[in-house]
């Protein structure tokens, strides 16, 4: 059985102990794997788990390090975790990988402004802006609070 299908499924529904449950079944049977790998991160991360996260994402980029989704998801574990400094060169590498990407740009400008560095975090959110209206528009006050000219 598909086990990391039924993790994806069970994550877009919101039940994330069976999507965790779903991709580690996966994983017992096929530890290779790493969209499953890469599927329970998220989750992990959806459910407050950071923490057991990491070590997962970690794991796929050992094997596959051009892995944008694996870079974007363990940036925000590290975000989550309070290590804003560790999330940046992850989040950068995502960037790179997959520069369409809106999210490793969101969560790059999260990071910024956790060290400090608005500058940095508008350059970001200026970039996912022409990215993804859509999405910049959802996070408007968030994203004028920072791009404001002073």
């Amino acid at each position: 059985m598909a086990f990391g299908w039924v993790g994806q499924a069970y994550a877009q529904l919101g039940r994330l102990p069976e999507a965790i449950a779903a991709y580690r079944e996966e994983l017992a049977i096929r530890p290779y794997m790493d969209e499953a790998r890469i599927g329970l991160g998220a989750a992990l991360i959806r459910a407050g788990r950071s923490a057991e996260a990491a070590p997962e994402l970690l794991q796929v980029l050992a094997q596959s390090p051009d892995a944008p989704t694996a870079r974007t998801n363990l940036g925000i574990a590290f975000l989550e975790l309070g290590r804003a400094q560790d999330a940046v060169p992850e989040l950068l590498a995502a960037v790179k990988l997959s520069p369409r990407d809106g999210v490793p740009r969101l969560a790059l400008a999260d990071a910024y402004l956790k060290l400090g560095e608005p500058i940095r975090a508008r350059e970001q959110y200026d970039a996912l802006r022409e990215l993804d209206p859509g999405l910049a528009a959802r996070l408007g006050p968030r994203i004028d609070a920072v791009t404001q000219p002073r």
